[in-house]
């Protein structure tokens, strides 16, 4: 282990734990828990659209991505370069990668970054459908780990489930950048982009705002 390479090793380790957890629980609440407390309905009572609304809550979901990937990737250039010192190569798994410089990583974490924002707008609907932030947290951490068993059992399932894309940013620490692979992988997480927010846009729209 070293320091070049930490905040990779540390995203590795996260993105299928801790930082899905960790999403959920900063995003789950942008709607939920304003329309419990009744605050919703204040920005609408302005001149303002349900769909600008819905605007503003994916943009900041979006920033919430950006700066979960801010804090771990300095806290992990600042932790391994503390404990382990600097240097380039390094072992992960069976695969040896030469990090060169600070701009694979930053690729490393951009291509991670991605897949996390799809999901930042699951978590968007699972807000909207319940008015109880407990249960839409429940939902949304269930609706992460579930395809992790199922893709498990049924292996032809893994190229349509976006957790398979949370591991994507290797691409970019690879001598060689497969283009094809990669406009694939993208394709699909657009795919979940496009259709979570027409969900979404569609959802909010018809939702009543009683409180």
């Amino acid at each position: 282990m070293t320091g070049q390479i930490f905040p990779v090793f540390l995203l590795v380790n996260l993105s299928d734990t801790l930082l899905p957890i960790m999403l959920v629980v900063l995003l789950v609440g942008l709607i939920a828990d304003e329309y419990r407390d009744g605050t919703l309905k204040l920005p609408l009572l302005m001149p303002i659209s349900r769909g600008e609304l819905l605007v503003g809550k994916m943009a900041a979901a979006v920033v919430m991505v950006v700066v979960l990937m801010a804090v771990t990737l300095l806290g992990g250039y600042a932790a391994g370069t503390l404990i382990f010192g600097w240097e380039q190569e390094v072992i992960i798994g069976e695969q040896m990668f030469m990090v060169k410089s600070v701009t694979q990583v930053l690729g490393f974490y951009l291509l991670t970054m991605i897949p996390f924002i799809a999901y930042a707008f699951i978590i968007l609907f699972f807000s909207m459908m319940f008015a109880n932030s407990g249960v839409a947290t429940g939902a949304a951490i269930g609706v992460h780990f579930m395809p992790l068993f199922t893709g498990g059992f049924f292996e032809k399932l893994q190229p349509a489930i976006l957790n398979t894309y949370y591991y994507m940013g290797g691409m970019a620490l690879t001598p060689a950048l497969d283009w094809q692979e990669l406009l694939g992988n993208l394709a699909v997480i657009g795919a979940y982009m496009l259709v979570f927010t027409v969900i979404n846009f569609m959802t909010f729209k018809k939702k009543d705002i009683l409180y």
